[in-house]
Parts: structure tokens; C-alpha cells; sequence
């Protein structure tokens, strides 16, 4: 089963909430550079990968997911997960939840649950903010309001052609969250203005309504990220922006053609660089 990563084509911040979580107001969408899982039966729940870096125990989010469908909704014992990581880890690009998303949804195929959408939905809300928006079911663009999991589909009338580069550091979630501060940002994404140019495929003028206000947090210790940024534009994208809470920055190209020769000019300097597309 294949686990899409996904962008922040837009991200403003709107506030802290009283659970401690921030409220939310993005536009996510989901991108074809993907993890594939694939399952087994097996007598407990096993996970396990292709990147011996990563911790596949009880902390890592898959196994998480398995637990969870299986104690509600299931009488077999355990699950057997391999994952192929292709999606970088503490990028902003949503590896972790799209693969705790495709843990719920391919456990349910595999032992033939029929767990309903709805009940795994709400699953999905329990792992994770993004989680919900990286379900197979759900939409390849949406925006997303509150923690993140109200979604709103959103018609996006042209694939998108973009160029991520992923920086030899990782960020924290939590710790750019508990950092930021609105009234240091300068500059916020038009959500209105975006879904407008999105539904009419003016890409000059979705480029001029993406913001992610998160940056304001994420550049004053890493420099680089700014970097990246005007790497990219001068490489001829439309505009850059760092996804999520990083550090990924993707840069949006008018065309394929141009992604990939940004992606020839700059695979000279940056190791962890991708060129992809929307995902379908």
C-alpha cells in the first residue's frame, strides 16, 4: 500500500487552543513521493523497515496504529508490517502519519474488518493531527482547520510540478510550535485568495497567496532554510516555501520540464532533493 507524504501549500496560525494544540487554518496536499507498506498476518504485532535508524517498537506511529485497530476492532492477535521508507523522517512531510494512516487502512483491507470510514477517521484523529488528511480515502488537496483534522476537500485544476530539498537537520513539531509567536510573523498566506487561484489553475497567483507562517519560528536558527528558499527561486520556481514545521522547503515550478532542470542544477549541491508531482 502506498503512503503519500504531503506539503503545506499554505499555513497561518491561528492561535493556541485550550487543549494545548494551536488552531490551524492550511491547505495540505498530498504529493507522489510515498512509503509503501506492506502486510501479513502474524501472532503479534511486528514492524519493521528498511531504515535500521529508526525505532520500529511501540513508540514508532505504525505501530501505534496497528495497536489501536486491532484492540477495537479486531480478535486477531497481531499484524507482520514492512515499510520502505522513501519519505525523509522529521521533514514536515508527514512520513510518520501517512504511514500510521495506511496502517489503519490496510490492516482493515487484510483482516477484512469493514471498519467503517467514519470509525477510522476517528482513529486517525487519535495519532495524530495530519494523520486524518493522509488517509487513503481522503482527498489529495484539502484545507484543514482546527488541530488539523476538519477538512475541507479543496478541486485543484492542474497538477502541481515541485522541487523539495530536505537539509541535513531535522526540526521539532512541538518545539517550533511552543516557539512561535503571531506577532513576529510579517507575512501570511491568503487562504481565500489561494482556493480561488486553485480552482481557476493561475499558478502566479496561488505562488503569490502561499505562506507558511511558521517560518518566522524555523529561519532564525537555520538560516539555510531562507537559503534553500532563494535557491529554489533562482532555479526558476514560482515561489519556495518551507512544508510544515520543516525543514523540507519545496519550491512549485510552472511545468515538469522545469522542475527537473532545477532538480539537475541543484542535486550538484543538495544530497536529499526530490522532484515530484501531485499524487494520483
Amino acid at each position: 500500500m502506498n503512503a503519500p507524504a504531503k506539503i503545506n501549500l499554505t499555513l497561518n496560525v491561528l492561535g493556541k487552543r485550550s487543549d494545548g494544540y494551536h488552531e490551524l487554518e492550511t491547505v495540505m496536499h498530498k504529493i507522489n513521493l510515498s512509503d509503501r507498506l506492506c502486510f501479513k498476518p502474524f501472532s503479534a504485532i511486528r514492524i519493521y523497515g528498511n531504515d535500521d535508524s529508526l525505532d520500529w517498537g511501540s513508540s514508532n506511529l505504525v505501530y501505534k496504529a496497528a495497536l489501536l485497530i486491532l484492540s477495537r476492532y479486531s480478535s486477531h492477535p497481531g499484524v507482520e508490517i514492512y515499510v520502505e521508507k522513501n519519505i525523509p523522517t522529521g521533514a514536515g512531510l508527514a512520513g510518520g502519519s501517512t504511514d500510521a494512516a495506511a496502517t489503519l487502512a490496510g490492516i482493515n483491507n487484510l483482516y477484512a474488518l469493514n471498519v467503517s470510514s467514519q470509525d477510522i477517521f476517528e482513529l486517525a484523529e487519535l495519532l495524530g493531527s495530519d494523520v486524518p488528511f493522509c488517509l487513503p480515502s481522503g482527498p489529495p488537496t484539502a484545507l484543514a482547520k482546527g488541530r488539523g483534522e476538519i477538512l475541507t476537500p479543496l478541486p485543484l485544476s492542474r497538477r502541481l510540478a515541485l522541487v523539495i530539498i530536505k537539509p541535513d537537520f531535522s526540526l521539532s513539531t512541538s518545539e517550533i510550535y511552543r516557539r512561535f509567536n503571531r506577532d513576529n510573523v510579517s507575512r501570511h498566506a491568503d487562504t481565500a485568495a489561494f482556493i480561488k487561484a486553485a480552482k481557476s489553475g493561475s499558478l502566479t497567483a496561488m505562488a503569490r497567496a502561499m505562506e507558511n507562517e511558521l517560518e518566522s519560528v524555523s529561519v532564525l536558527d537555520y538560516p539555510i532554510i531562507a537559503s534553500i528558499k532563494k535557491h529554489l527561486e533562482n532555479a526558476g520556481a514560482l515561489k519556495a516555501l518551507m512544508t510544515g514545521s520543516g525543514s523540507s522547503v519545496f519550491g512549485l515550478f510552472a511545468d515538469a520540464a522545469g522542475a527537473e532542470k532545477a532538480y539537475a542544477i541543484l542535486s550538484e549541491t543538495y544530497k536529499n532533493i526530490f522532484a515530484v508531482s501531485s499524487y494520483s
